[in-house]
């Protein structure tokens, strides 16, 4: 016997069809205390894998470093497939501005992102820097 079919109206169709496909969605995840020595040790783990293998393929190890360098003790690899945690530091990395996933599904670390990591006054650089690059990376996706 076939399961009957939720009636979703015509208006929350088109809501949820529309929310999906903007691409300036924002999510932040929760589960981490954003300060700047935080975002610095894992942004720096992250940099090793910038250009590299393609991201839907280094989570794990990406996770795995953050495990062998005491910054993280969250499973690298889920039953259900991919890394949990490496997926909810980009969103948080990409909505600051510091790093992203580029179309060819490369990890990048933006302009922000490198004078955060060399700053010696890290709050300052970043905010001088940040808006500019995660306005103009707004921006790009909308078009």
């Amino acid at each position: 016997m076939a399961k009957p079919k939720l009636a979703i109206p015509k208006e929350w169709r088109h809501f949820a069809n529309q929310y999906g496909a903007d691409r300036a969605y924002w999510y932040v995840p929760k589960g981490l205390s954003v300060t700047v020595d935080s975002l610095r040790l894992r942004l720096n783990v992250l940099k090793e894998f910038e250009g590299g293998t393609a991201w839907r393929d280094c989570q794990a190890d990406y996770v795995q470093r953050l495990n062998d360098e005491n910054i993280s003790v969250a499973a690298s690899e889920w039953s259900e497939g991919g890394a949990p945690l490496a997926r909810m530091l980009k969103q948080v990395f990409v909505i600051l501005g510091l790093a992203w996933v580029d179309p060819d599904d490369k990890v990048e670390i933006t302009p922000a992102g490198e004078r955060f990591l060399s700053s010696k006054d890290l709050p300052d650089a970043y905010f001088r820097s940040s808006c500019h690059v995660s306005n103009s990376r707004i921006r790009a996706l909308r078009q």
